[in-house]
């Protein structure tokens, strides 16, 4: 669900239902989103502190627990608490296998997948790969999910004129539902879309096009907000785009942010909807966030990200961003100077990092998009073989300490 592939981290087989890319209760008190014409007063933001990454409590040993080769954490951690008090989180590979336990830091690893991506030929199904990036319930039992949906044209005989995977890579953002507590996950066909380029998977081959890679859910006075990369196309500049709904079981109800309103709606390619008559407007985030979450204390939210090279951290990091609005962010801040996937060309490091989320064992919230002063930051270890990433990669969890 990442939507880069860095040229010094070399991509996975296809049998891993995936490759490999580079990421480059409280609801009621949350604030509101700004209009375009409201730039919030600038405040001081909080600073974050993490542990070193040598004293992570690990959630997934892939030596020890995996259920076949490639049974991986492949997306950041998305969870909530079900009907049952228990807590259901999902770091998906294309068979989304559930994590399951009684908090946050006391998930294992299940071999039941609560559903499997088809490898459907037909670009209008968006049925290739399917990966579960982020999930929202309010009763437990009743989820939706915004779906990172992959197209590989150069898997399927005649729908590419490249050859490789990121010259024939296309992707959308769809809708699926569960009625128990995310044991199973079901769409329709075509699914619902939540984001979509406005062209067809041959237009543009070439390079990898699409919306990318949802946040977490983040809830705010009656509203629900996602955030999308997009590698952008035709009139759709590149970044990152927010998604607003007020109705959060109408998977059709997803609108985009346009730079005055929440005014564009994804439409079909494929189908007979009319296209949105306005592109979103990508936000000054510095990375796609991976995670966003809302922190009381300081009436903000943060959205924390991985990186590429940088001159200054020449083999990536992990940062952070502060916004009162959901829409203009603060500079961002390092979280931690660790190499990420991607970040870099040093082949002799035995880890990289990425996929990173902030979640709170101790949130008041049952989607666990608020938290507390000592939130945990959730990373996936890859654990590195030269250049190459291969299935060894574990699930870590962080000690943060908000000051």
């Amino acid at each position: 669900m990442i939507d880069t592939l860095a040229t010094s981290i070399v991509s996975v087989p296809r049998t891993t239902g995936r490759i490999l890319r580079v990421l480059f209760c409280l609801a009621g008190v949350v604030p509101a989103v700004a209009s375009a014409q409201s730039s919030p007063k600038a405040v001081r933001s909080p600073s974050v502190f993490a542990q070193p990454v040598s004293s992570a409590l690990v959630l997934y040993d892939w030596q020890r627990e995996h259920c076949e080769t490639w049974d991986i954490p492949d997306a950041p951690l998305r969870a909530f608490r079900t009907a049952k008090n228990e807590v259901v989180a999902f770091v998906s590979d294309s068979k989304s296998r559930m994590f399951i336990g009684s908090g946050l830091t006391t998930i294992k690893h299940s071999c039941h997948s609560s559903f499997t991506s088809h490898v459907d030929s037909n670009p209008a199904h968006y049925d290739d790969l399917r990966y579960i990036t982020a999930t929202w319930t309010e009763d437990g039992t009743h989820v939706v999910s915004l779906t990172h949906a992959e197209y590989h044209a150069e898997q399927f005989q005649g729908m590419c004129t490249q050859k490789s995977s990121e010259a024939c890579w296309y992707n959308a953002v769809i809708g699926l539902t569960s009625s128990d507590g995310g044991n199973s996950f079901d769409s329709p066909t075509p699914p619902p879309l939540i984001a979509a380029p406005t062209f067809k998977q041959e237009t543009e081959q070439g390079r990898h096009r699409g919306f990318f890679n949802p946040s977490n859910i983040v809830s705010s006075n009656g509203y629900w907000y996602a955030w999308i990369n997009t590698t952008g196309g035709g009139s759709q500049p590149a970044g990152t785009c927010l998604f607003r709904t007020a109705k959060i079981k109408d998977l059709n109800s997803w609108m985009a942010y346009d730079g005055q309103e929440f005014g564009s709606r994804a439409g079909d390619p494929y189908g007979s909807a009319a296209q949105p008559s306005v592109p979103c407007q990508p936000l000054n985030l510095h990375g796609p966030p991976s995670s966003v979450s809302y922190y009381p204390l300081a009436e903000m939210f943060i959205a924390v990200f991985q990186t590429g090279p940088h001159p200054e951290f020449p083999n990536g990091r992990i940062a952070y961003q502060w916004s009162q609005d959901l829409i203009h962010w603060s500079e961002d801040r390092t979280l931690l100077d660790v190499p990420t996937m991607g970040g870099g060309a040093d082949c002799s490091l035995p880890y990289r990092y990425g996929y990173p989320s902030i979640a709170d064992p101790n949130s008041p919230s049952r989607n666990f998009d608020v938290i507390t002063k000592s939130p945990l930051l959730f990373l996936t270890r890859f654990h590195t073989d030269k250049c190459n990433l291969p299935p060894n990669r574990d699930l870590i969890a962080v000690p943060l300490t908000i000051g």
